[in-house]
């Protein structure tokens, strides 16, 4: 290693300006690369949270087998169309604004409205049936 290296290695390490002199800029430490690159999980996981709350896990249930017998197909359709966009959130995180958030969040909470609606009750879907023989 240089000694101009060290010398910034050094300064960049202990917050000092020292590597200004020399011509170079310190390095950002360590800290602040991985803040600047990690993604928010705060602002996902309240955003995860708001969505079961809004019960987006309707849309959900209704995508597992067995789950969307009798289900009217517009409303499967939205759920299914809800469900993609939820998972393409959460997987693209940061990247989504807070209007897209918000836009799911009020999706979720109609469809969920729009299943209970047909179903005649707000209470969760029951859980799928098996047949055993």
């Amino acid at each position: 290693m240089s000694v101009r290296r060290l010398i910034a290695a050094t300064a960049a390490s202990a917050g000092l300006a020292a590597a200004s002199a020399l011509g170079q800029a310190p390095a950002p430490s360590a800290s602040a690369a991985s803040a600047a690159a990690a993604p928010d999980f705060e602002r996902i996981g309240r955003f995860i949270y708001a969505f079961f709350r809004a019960g987006g896990g309707d849309a959900q249930d209704l995508e597992k087998p067995g789950r969307a017998a009798g289900v009217p197909s517009a409303l499967a359709v939205r759920a299914h169309r809800l469900t993609v966009r939820f998972d393409a959130a959460v997987e693209m995180a940061d990247a989504v604004p807070d209007a897209e958030l918000r836009a799911i969040l009020d999706e979720a909470a109609a469809v969920h409205a729009a299943i209970a609606a047909w179903r005649g009750t707000d209470r969760p879907l029951p859980a799928a049936s098996s047949s055993s023989s």
